[in-house]
């Protein structure tokens, strides 16, 4: 992971945000110190008051209270369970009357059995049989399930009694309690109405955490200051870096344009080169030269090194004698003849080639001339702190 470079200008500020946070620190660590003293003279204090045996016995109370309360309220579950599961019959009154006897029903079974193991029986008989079996199976199986419900019911009930019964202790034993927790809180009150000087120690302590918060407080504004500057900073930091990004842009594009510009003269230079060498009037002072060479008395001639160059170039007969002069005058305007028919297209050619490079040039020019020219300015490294 690229480490994000540190912001210039920044440092004295962030400095003193470290300063100012172990400032803080070491406030909150006193602040802490003076408040376990103040609980220390404050236990001494009561160890040594005569509330200090009535503090204990509202501790003890205050933890029976609230087991009472505890069991309470379960007894209140258990007991609203009950009637949500049973409704009117968990307290309506269940009948004493007894069950007919399982016994009887037994009795007359074995006695059917025997009658038709003994004595052969037809049809009719055979299905009276039956249908008494059946008759005597059903109703002990009615009498067994009222028995089973009379006996879950009378277990309920019982259940829902001892819970009532437990509920009325609990009760008790609350007003109890709570009457003695009133008297003891009463006694405690009268103490501390005859106790109403703080101890000296204790408002030494205070004053020493009041003048710590106040201190907390001046450190904070000192942070809130500090992260303000860095922020500013930071601020004037990202906007140079924006405007150099704009101006590099621009610098490039001014140089981008620049190599256009100097690629588009080369190339006119060059075209240039080329018409030039299109011109005709090379020949024409080279044939001057000599008609007036031709005028000339002495018989003997001797040309400068420019004219034996250009009619080497030309491939024409350089004259040794006065009298080939005019073959090579002659052989001169031909070759410029020539010349002319073949350069002419190519002339014209070049004309537009080179005006159209002018055109384009003019139109870099004017690219170039509308770059704004940007002074990117560096923000101070350094501003003067407003937090000392």
């Amino acid at each position: 992971m690229e480490q994000t470079k540190p912001i210039p200008g920044t440092r004295p500020f962030k400095q003193q945000l470290i300063e100012c946070r172990q400032d803080l620190k070491k406030a909150d660590e006193q602040i802490r110190d003076f408040e376990r003293k103040i609980d220390e003279v404050k236990k001494n204090d009561a160890k040594n008051s005569p509330k200090a045996p009535l503090l204990i016995k509202r501790k003890e109370l205050g933890f029976l209270i609230k087991d009472l309360n505890i069991k309470k309220k379960d007894l209140f579950e258990k007991i609203n369970q009950i009637k949500e599961t049973y409704g009117d019959l968990a307290t309506k009154q269940v009948e004493t009357k007894g069950f007919i006897s399982t016994e009887s029903i037994e009795k007359r079974l074995r006695e059917i059995n025997l009658e038709m193991l003994k004595f052969p029986c037809n049809a009719q008989k055979s299905k009276s049989y039956e249908d008494e079996i059946k008759d005597l199976k059903s109703k002990k199986m009615n009498i067994e399930n009222e028995k089973k419900k009379h006996d879950v019911l009378r277990q309920v009930q019982d259940q829902l009694k001892n819970l009532n019964s437990s509920l009325s202790q609990v009760y008790k034993e609350l007003k109890i309690k709570n009457s003695e927790m009133a008297e003891i809180l009463n006694s405690i009150k009268e103490i501390e109405s005859q106790e109403n000087t703080k101890n000296p120690v204790i408002e030494g302590y205070e004053k020493n955490i009041e003048n710590l918060k106040i201190k907390k407080e001046e450190i904070n504004k000192k942070i809130i200051i500090n992260q303000d500057e860095i922020a500013k900073k930071r601020e004037e930091h990202q906007e140079f870096l924006q405007k150099k990004a704009e101006a590099e842009a621009y610098e490039k594009r001014r140089s981008d344009i620049l190599e256009k510009i100097k690629d588009l003269e080369i190339k006119k230079e060059s075209l240039e080169n080329e018409k030039d060498k299109c011109d005709a009037s090379k020949f024409d002072s080279v044939i001057f030269y000599l008609e007036k060479k031709l005028g000339e008395k002495e018989e003997k001639i001797t040309f400068p090194l420019d004219i034996v160059m250009s009619l080497s170039e030309f491939k024409v007969t350089i004259p040794s004698e006065k009298k080939q002069i005019s073959s090579t005058i002659c052989q001169l305007k031909e070759k410029k003849n020539l010349f002319l028919e073949k350069v002419e297209i190519r002339k014209e050619e070049l004309k537009v080639e080179i005006e159209n490079i002018l055109e384009n040039i003019n139109k870099e020019k004017g690219l170039l001339s509308d770059i704004p020219v940007m002074e990117v300015k560096l923000p101070p490294f350094t501003t003067k702190s407003r937090s000392k």
